[in-house]
């Protein structure tokens, strides 16, 4: 049975006493300085092996308006094993499971695919993986400035691209540059199936870079000509929590499923590196153009996000070409209290707000003010601590929230 939202708020500040415990723990920091040694294995001259692991453990205490969300808890967020395999620099393979995600939630395949990389600057990728869309989309998990994307990415990613799509991908990058055209289906795994069929396509890149400076421009797009769902229906939801993943509740911001004919999403990009500040924001809209047995009509959605943070010790976050988007801050030094070497630090402030009422569709609007700290002790290992205050109009259950998370990660 679940808790009340009054008990869930009155345990909130145990939890973050619990959760400072845990995230201070030696041997959680010993684990950390061990992975930091991870390198890539050879396997004779053409094999190369590169293993992969991603541990999330979250907690978080919710205060709320009304009961019905989520509840003060823990949650094994992500818990992802496997590897790629690069053989004769001209094929990776890459395999990886989760054994995370919400609570309830099954074990999936995140990612099953093989590139072809031989002919440089160009990757063709296909199977199981995360298509190329967005800016803060194609930050790796461990990388997000705070404990989860911003919803305006999540609902908008969850479309067509994201994890676990099945896809074919063309993709070129420069020092300075990437971009790339797919053709998506459905999700892999149960209770998901590959009837839908859509187009994602992504430029983006640095047209101003010099020692102190880094401007980001970009542009997403995607269209589902094909909605089918397992039922062989079409139909599209948008939809998403609060950017907190603890709870298997139902999320408060959701349009409910809609019957429609196509949907899709564009939007743009923009972020800028000034020596140790780092700024981000994107914009989308969404369309889904709704079935004649709905009702027909277009209905039109969007969201945008701002973010911020500066890296107050360690070296600040810097642009990957491969991916189009920034990393995480790293350790300038390894960890060494005595001699004044602490790891990396980073304070961040976020404002997102997503608007998903059109015509007779309300599926609520959400607005989010984050704040968090996130320390990086050694490479492998983050600890993050995180308080935001979201208002959610409309919707399934409208509701103002004020939580706290906390997150410790080992990731290499």
């Amino acid at each position: 049975m679940r808790r009340s939202s009054a008990k869930a708020a009155s345990r909130a500040p145990d939890f973050v006493w619990r959760g400072a415990l845990l995230l201070l723990g030696s041997s959680f920091m010993e684990a950390g300085a061990a992975a930091q040694g991870t390198t890539t294995v050879r396997l004779g001259d053409s094999l190369a092996f590169k293993p992969y692991f991603l541990g999330q453990f979250d907690g978080a205490g919710f205060a709320q308006s009304r009961s019905g969300g989520q509840a003060a808890g823990s949650n094994l967020r992500r818990f992802r094993i496997g590897g790629r395999l690069e053989v004769a620099d001209q094929v990776e393979l890459g395999f990886i499971w989760d054994f995370g995600q919400t609570p309830g939630s099954i074990p999936t395949l995140w990612e099953a695919q093989a590139s072809y990389v031989g002919l440089r600057p160009f990757r063709f990728t296909a199977g199981v993986f995360k298509v190329n869309f967005g800016l803060e989309s194609m930050q790796g998990a461990a990388d997000y400035l705070f404990l989860e994307r911003n919803s305006i990415s999540t609902i908008t990613r969850n479309l067509a691209a994201g994890i676990r799509r099945e896809a074919v991908q063309a993709q070129a990058s420069g020092d300075r540059w990437n971009v790339s055209v797919a053709g998506t289906a459905g999700q892999a795994g149960p209770p998901d199936d590959g009837g839908q069929r859509a187009v994602v396509a992504r430029a983006a890149g640095l047209p101003l870079k010099t020692d102190d400076l880094a401007l980001h421009l970009g542009v997403s797009g995607e269209w589902v000509f094909d909605p089918r769902s397992g039922a062989n229906l079409q139909e599209a939801t948008f939809s998403d929590r609060e950017q907190l993943q603890i709870d298997a509740v139902s999320p408060s911001l959701s349009t409910g499923t809609i019957r429609a004919r196509s949907a899709g999403a564009s939007g743009a990009e923009l972020g800028l590196t000034w020596r140790r500040l780092w700024l981000q924001g994107e914009y989308y809209g969404l369309i889904a153009n709704r079935a004649d047995t709905a009702g027909g009509g277009t209905l039109r959605f969007d969201g945008w996000y701002a973010q911020a943070a500066y890296t107050v010790l360690g070296n600040p976050r810097a642009w990957d070409s491969k991916v189009g988007a920034w990393g995480a801050p790293k350790p300038a030094e390894r960890f060494n209290p005595g001699a004044g070497q602490f790891g990396a630090l980073e304070l961040g402030v976020g404002y997102s707000n997503v608007d998903l009422r059109s015509l007779n569709v309300n599926g609520g609007t959400q607005r989010i003010v984050s704040t968090v700290a996130n320390w990086w002790p050694v490479e492998p290992v983050r600890l993050s601590l995180l308080y935001e205050n979201a208002a959610i109009k409309g919707g399934r259950t409208p509701r103002t929230v004020n939580a706290v998370g906390a997150r410790a990660q080992l990731a290499f």
